[in-house]
């Protein structure tokens, strides 16, 4: 027969020799339901050592806006005490679709390491979710803004020759990676100026498609007739071309195509061949890179490479120096910042409807 109850009293001591009878009440609480990952923190997750903690920048409220294009918004911020540029890539223009491929660019941009190219540091979140796509701060504006600034003077002999030079120099490093890279935006509101003579390659493409290209304000006027037809199978020769639209603006101060209607100039770039005319006062090296670089056919144009050493060459510099020092064609109804009409900040803001 199995033993009767015991009649003693229980000394829970015994049982909870802590002197806290209720332990259940400490017991840790229960955690809140984790929210699903998101795009744009699984891309976090996935660049590795790249991730840039939200609290190192300054607050979102002190960031200043320095541009807009079609993927977002480029403010100036400060990492650590040090200025830098983000370019925003709002939340809801990351889908399953393209992630992998922004991912992809990601990690090339982390790669590209070139004194000619703006150098990329890492990525962040803000708390809207939106990407933020860190790079170095360059406050030398871009030379876009420096072309067509009243004040400007610039000449081939003296620092023209040297941002073509830096432009074939990045470009070349960026078209050698493998798998290859484009930029597929090149303009002169992408170049910023990083020195008296000296330039550097910004807004490296990240996903970008033809209709984010298209889509850009003005962007259609350095594109390539192959983008501006919507063909999706184009060649790093895209890039080639926007360069010699660039080599226009350097050898003009003028923008491509303002006396132009917006509509109907894209017909007209991919049918009728047309493009601005380069002045003939101009070096003739010059006037004969700008129309291979411009050509039609993709095949036609140059590479980097080659363009490099036509730069670099003696010829080039003995041209040059035969014309002056080649000063940029400049006719004041050419080029919208010399108009004589309106004050110098209607005619600058006029110029910057452009870009």
């Amino acid at each position: 027969m199995g033993n009767a109850p015991s009649n003693q009293p229980t000394d829970e001591s015994q049982i909870f020799p802590s002197s806290d009878l209720t332990p259940a009440l400490h017991e840790p609480p229960i955690p809140p339901p984790i929210a699903p990952p998101t795009i744009q923190s699984h891309l976090l997750q996935t660049v590795e050592n790249q991730e840039i903690p939200l609290d190192t920048l300054n607050p979102k409220e002190d960031w200043i806006e320095i541009g807009q294009g079609a993927q977002g918004k480029v403010y100036k911020a400060s990492l650590l005490g040090t200025p830098v540029a983000i370019k925003i890539r709002l939340g809801n223009s990351i889908t399953s679709n393209n992630s992998s491929t922004l991912f992809q660019e990601i990690k090339i941009l982390q790669q590209l390491q070139h004194p000619k190219i703006v150098q990329y540091m890492g990525v962040a979140t803000d708390t809207d979710g939106n990407l933020c796509i860190v790079s170095e701060y360059l406050s030398g504006g871009s030379l876009f803004n420096l072309l067509h600034s009243p004040n400007q003077q610039l000449t081939w002999r003296d620092n023209l020759l040297q941002y073509a030079i830096d432009l074939c120099q990045g470009m070349a490093y960026i078209h050698a990676q493998n798998p290859r890279v484009l930029h597929r935006d090149l303009k002169s509101a992408n170049i910023l100026i990083a020195g008296q003579s000296t330039v550097k390659i910004a807004d490296i493409g990240l996903a970008r498609t033809s209709a984010d290209v298209m889509s850009s304000k003005g962007t259609e006027r350095w594109c390539a007739p192959e983008i501006l037809s919507g063909n999706s199978h184009y060649t790093e020769k895209v890039d080639v071309y926007s360069f010699g639209i660039v080599l226009w603006e350097m050898c003009t101060c003028a923008i491509p195509y303002q006396h132009d209607r917006a509509e109907g100039l894209a017909a007209r770039i991919i049918n009728d061949d047309y493009r601005p005319e380069f002045p003939n006062t101009m070096p003739t090296m010059l006037r004969d890179i700008y129309e291979d670089c411009v050509s039609s056919k993709p095949v036609g144009r140059p590479d980097f490479a080659y363009l490099l050493t036509k730069f670099r060459g003696n010829k080039m510099s003995n041209e040059i120096e035969s014309r002056n020092g080649s000063y940029p064609v400049i006719h004041p109804n050419d080029c919208l910042c010399l108009m004589r009409r309106g004050n110098t900040a209607t005619r600058y803001q006029r110029c910057l409807s452009y870009m």
